[in-house]
């Protein structure tokens, strides 16, 4: 995690932005199912 938090400092805010909105795209996509856990049907 802290390679991904280091990498993450060294973007351009630019890019930041992006990464986090997309971050947030897959977690309005794919959170639900992710939160219950494939096992809990």
């Amino acid at each position: 995690m802290e390679d991904i938090e280091r990498i993450f400092t060294k973007l351009p805010p630019e890019a930041r932005k992006e990464l986090l909105d997309y971050a947030e795209f897959l977690l309005a996509k794919y959170g639900r199912r992710l939160q219950k856990g494939p096992l809990l049907h």
